[in-house]
């Protein structure tokens, strides 16, 4: 499970980029966050 810190890292990355780019940096930070441990 994920933790609060980072869906607000994501909220922050997505409400700070638009368009694709957004897209592109929240699956970015999923990956990154998603690596099951």
């Amino acid at each position: 499970m994920l933790s609060q810190r980072y869906i607000t890292d994501i909220m922050n990355i997505s409400t700070n980029r638009v368009g694709s780019e957004k897209i592109d940096d929240v699956r970015d930070c999923w990956k990154a966050v998603s690596v099951p441990y």
